[in-house]
């Protein structure tokens, strides 16, 4: 998978243009009987001076046991499956609740995906190697309905602790099709974070939300 953005600026003082990458991705999933494994391996992109521009990295690398068609068992390097789990990595939703991308963590999972109902629950233990990234630490939990053909329903829950605060996030989401050109995207989360230092603020209490009509 390969992404390249053209930026293009025009103002009354200057123009300005850049083409740059994004994503120059390779993922891949080797299957033995019930044994899943699947990785990745990535070129840093982003604007030239980006940290770690054109850098090789892996973002995604874990094990996926199948018990049965419904239930399973992961554990690995992957994002915590929390609300709808776009790819839009910008949106506030994502970027300022902790969840953009290159943010995974490292986790253990177990799952059951229904016909109807889906329930997973996910242990995250951080990232003890990489000092760089966040390590918070915690749990999520992720269920749903699906109705009908077209929508799904769901709760999300998060706790987690870090060296400087202390936070529980969570809340609905909704995925649902209206048609098969017409789809609506929301989620609202109310997030309570406790700083264990005074210096880095008072306690925090808020809601975010994020609806997109496609």
């Amino acid at each position: 998978d390969s992404r390249f953005i053209q930026d293009y600026i025009n103002t009354l003082q200057a123009t300005q243009t850049q083409w740059f990458p994004m994503q120059n991705q390779l993922e891949a999933a080797v299957k033995f009987a019930k044994l899943s494994i699947v990785g990745n391996l990535n070129f840093e992109g982003g604007p030239p001076g980006t940290p770690n521009y054109g850098s090789l990295n892996s973002e995604r690398l874990y094990a996926m046991y199948n018990f049965s068609d419904e239930y399973y068992i992961r554990a690995g390097k992957y994002m915590i499956p929390f609300g709808i789990s776009q790819p839009n990595h910008t949106a506030v939703i994502q970027q300022n609740l902790g969840f953009p991308v290159e943010t995974e963590s490292d986790n253990l999972e177990i799952g059951y995906i229904g016909e109807r109902f889906n329930v997973v629950l996910t242990g995250d233990f951080g990232r003890p190697d990489n000092s760089t990234i966040s390590q918070e630490t915690g749990a999520s939990l992720n269920l749903s309905y699906n109705l009908l053909e077209s929508h799904k329903l769901g709760w999300s829950f998060f706790t987690g602790n870090s060296t400087g605060s202390t936070r529980f996030l969570n809340g609905p989401y909704a995925i649902l099709g209206f048609w098969k050109k017409l789809a609506l995207l929301s989620q609202f989360d109310f997030q309570w974070l406790d700083n264990k230092n005074p210096l880095n603020g008072p306690e925090q209490q808020g809601f975010v939300t994020f609806n997109r009509l496609q």
